[in-house]
């Protein structure tokens, strides 16, 4: 049944009806803890719909919250440094940056690409992704040349390992954009 209304759930934030979205991503999230073992990988993907829902609607409260709950839940299990934690924790980073606090979302996302490019399990995109965030939270923070410079050391280098058109590179050439008006 959790499944069920996961899916409805999910169909219903793809046609932007968050607030019905809402409260079924939350049952499912509670019927997932009461009938599955504490660690299944079900209750991670409940709690990181609910986190994205949240954050799509600006509750930036709300979802920093349950992404933080989904961080302690993936450390639990796997450890700080395994690419779920990490992709939690780039996800409380942004949400950060998005609310307007930039100095916990610049320590966050230096964490993360820290702590990414010392595992192996961690794949160079991921890399590429958290730098994107710290490049545009560095752009907001009005750290302009900080930004600026860690943008010339990562879009010569994903634009020929992605391609022009990858969302990564995309986002970067933004950032070049804004940060040269």
């Amino acid at each position: 049944f959790a499944s069920s209304l996961n899916n409805l759930a999910v169909l219903l934030e793809a046609t932007g009806r968050y607030a019905e979205a809402e409260p079924l991503y939350r049952e499912a999230l509670d019927l997932r803890r009461e009938a599955l073992p504490p660690s299944h990988p079900d209750i991670a993907t409940s709690l990181n719909n609910l986190a994205i829902l949240l954050w799509q609607m600006h509750r930036f409260s709300d979802s920093e919250s349950v992404f933080l709950e989904l961080f302690r839940f993936e450390v639990l299990l796997k450890g700080e440094d395994a690419p779920a934690t990490l992709e939690a924790k780039r996800c409380i980073a942004a949400v950060q940056r998005d609310a307007g606090q930039l100095s916990e979302a610049e320590a966050n996302f230096r964490q993360v690409i820290a702590a990414a490019q010392s595992n192996p399990e961690n794949d160079e995109e991921f890399i590429l992704l958290s730098q994107s965030g710290l490049i545009k939270t560095l752009r907001l923070g009005l750290k302009l040349n900080d930004a600026r410079q860690l943008l010339s050391e990562v879009l010569p280098a994903t634009l020929s390992k992605l391609g022009a058109d990858h969302d990564i590179v995309v986002r970067l050439n933004e950032e070049r954009d804004l940060l040269r008006g």
